[in-house]
């Protein structure tokens, strides 16, 4: 059987296997891109994707993939090769104008009663709560951008905030802005 379609037929069934928004999110964007000998190379879109399917459902997949083609297997996962357009140089006149900070180095526009410490981690935020720390302790290297989703009161403006005040605390020289989309 070709990659293609092993990865179908094993998509196929951990479909049946996972909860629709798991299998939209951690499984639809993968691709099975080699095979050699018994090893299986899963590629997905991104690190941190990456990095799920082989803390989360690394069993799963193998034990799929093994009843699909009827053997043994060992899955690793990878980043997709995102070789896409090369960002390009811009020129200095046609950057855009960041507003100015003041004298502090910071125009903090953040509450200081949202904190990472007395945020309410819940099931229907426990991911967002990680991804926000993450970005609190690397700013600009860790989920860069980070977009948060979600319905009402699930603790968004929250994370927003306590990422603010943690880099500020943290890291004191960094300037830090905060702006709503209605500014």
């Amino acid at each position: 059987m070709e990659a293609k379609q092993v990865w179908r037929a094993a998509l196929g069934e951990l479909q049946v296997s996972l909860s629709p928004a798991n299998f939209e999110t951690w499984l639809k964007d993968t691709q099975l891109v080699e095979i050699e000998d018994n090893r299986y190379r899963i590629s997905a879109p991104n690190g941190f994707a990456r990095d799920w399917l082989d803390n989360r459902y690394r069993p799963l997949i193998s034990q799929t993939l093994a009843r699909v083609v009827g053997g043994s297997v060992q899955v690793e996962f990878v980043v997709a090769d995102a070789s896409g357009p090369v960002p390009q140089q811009v020129d200095e006149e046609a950057q855009v104008a960041m507003p100015p900070l003041s004298a502090g180095g910071n125009t903090l526009n953040l509450n200081s009663r949202y904190t990472f410490s007395n945020f309410i981690v819940g099931s229907a935020n426990r991911l967002a709560h990680a991804a926000a720390l993450s970005v609190a302790e690397r700013p600009g290297h860790a989920y860069n951008p980070l977009f948060l989703y979600g319905g009402v009161g699930l603790g968004k403006t929250h994370l927003m905030h306590a990422i603010g005040n943690a880099v500020a605390a943290k890291f004191p020289r960094k300037r830090i802005l905060y702006a709503t989309s209605e500014k």
